[in-house]
């Protein structure tokens, strides 16, 4: 440390200008450093707050339509006891409007999906309850096929193996409507 130090004495003595330049070069080189290190650790923070935030949406969607269920129980089995749609106009339109909600939670929920840390939530419960609504409930088949251009990839996927009618989207998942799915039978998309 003697012999740095000696070092040092003579270098500012022997070469007094590239001894200024590193003295300030080396603190601000530190000081960059240590702001990077800062800036990076705010980045995670920010991360943890965005992943908390869309799992927060997701999970308040999800309340929004369970609240309907227990507003109205009456519309229950049709989404959790496969029973078909009704032949009364008013009480089916006000059944498939409740289709089309649960529908945007769940195509909101594959949106914010791909954003979201894993690690600390329950991916596979989610998964399985998406599947288990497909399942559950021939009205959510029945609006999804109906209107299904309108809804991205992971959704359709999905229930693509459960409901009726309900295809994958075009190769390379342009999202398109392509003529063969505009011209698709209304009788492809019937309940079952």
């Amino acid at each position: 440390m003697a012999r740095f130090i000696d070092a040092l004495r003579r270098a500012r003595l022997e070469k007094p200008i590239e001894f200024v330049t590193m003295i300030v070069t080396v603190p601000g080189l530190v000081i960059g450093l240590v702001g990077a290190a800062f800036v990076y650790f705010q980045f995670l923070d920010l991360r943890k707050n965005l992943d908390s935030q869309a799992y927060g949406i997701i999970s308040q969607e999800l309340g929004e339509l369970n609240r309907l269920f227990v507003e109205h129980p009456e519309m229950r089995p049709y989404f959790y006891a496969r029973e078909p749609l009704p032949d009364d106009e008013l009480k089916r339109n006000r059944i498939l409007a409740v289709a089309d909600v649960y529908l945007d939670f769940i195509d909101n929920y594959y949106s914010q999906a791909s954003h979201l840390d894993w690690s600390h939530y329950n991916r596979g419960g989610w998964d399985a309850f998406i599947r288990g609504s497909f399942e559950r409930s021939w009205v959510l088949c029945y609006a999804l096929c109906k209107d299904q251009d309108e809804f991205g990839d992971a959704i359709r996927d999905v229930a693509s193996g459960i409901c009726k009618g309900v295809t994958r989207s075009p190769a390379g998942g342009t999202g398109k409507p392509t003529k063969q799915m505009t011209d698709r039978s209304e009788a492809r998309c019937r309940q079952p």
